[in-house]
């Protein structure tokens, strides 16, 4: 017969070595990320303060938007590019679309796609007022890139081509233009 004390301390053993291996794994491979709910500016600014960069990269798509869907390969890699660098981080932000009237599909369909894109940034579902997200963002179409400080202020609007090599080039090189400038933290 086992001693319980024992079968405890193994059982407790072997959870925390999954749990260990699942958070190992997710940052090894960039585990995509889950959405939240975005229901005012302070939601997002939120998000974007928490960041603790000194630039956002600000990625608004929509659910239904293949140039939106497009371009997510590109944002993975560069995310990944720039994982290690405290200055630099990416936020998503999906525009549901009205079709999706409800809010919890709304969320399920965004997670969905953050889950086979594997976004591996934070991202946003969007279920406040359009006009809130427009006076902040100014905002046409989707998709919309744009760079952000900490404070949530548009330090440049950015076109994406849709060639993957010149998207990441413009990319890159509008955050390295927006790190230049930037106030040092």
């Amino acid at each position: 017969m086992i001693n319980s004390d024992v079968a405890s301390h193994t059982h407790r053993s072997a959870v925390l070595f999954l749990i260990l291996t699942l958070v190992v794994s997710s940052s090894v491979f960039g585990a995509a990320s889950s959405v939240v709910p975005a229901k005012s500016m302070a939601d997002v600014l939120k998000t974007i303060k928490a960041s603790g960069a000194k630039v956002i990269w600000l990625n608004v798509w929509a659910t239904e938007c293949s140039p939106c869907m497009a371009e997510m390969p590109v944002l993975v890699r560069l995310a990944g590019k720039f994982k290690r660098d405290a200055n630099v981080a990416f936020v998503g932000l999906c525009l549901p679309s009205d079709v999706l009237a409800l809010k919890k599909d709304a969320m399920a369909v965004a997670n969905a796609i953050v889950k086979k894109k594997e976004l591996p940034y934070p991202n946003l579902v969007w279920l406040g007022s359009g006009d809130a997200l427009q006076e902040k963002f100014n905002i046409q179409g989707t998709p919309y890139n744009a760079l952000l400080s900490p404070d949530g202020k548009i330090l440049s609007e950015v076109d994406v081509p849709g060639d993957e090599t010149k998207a990441s080039e413009v990319i890159e090189s509008a955050i390295a233009k927006a790190l230049k400038e930037s106030p040092t933290k």
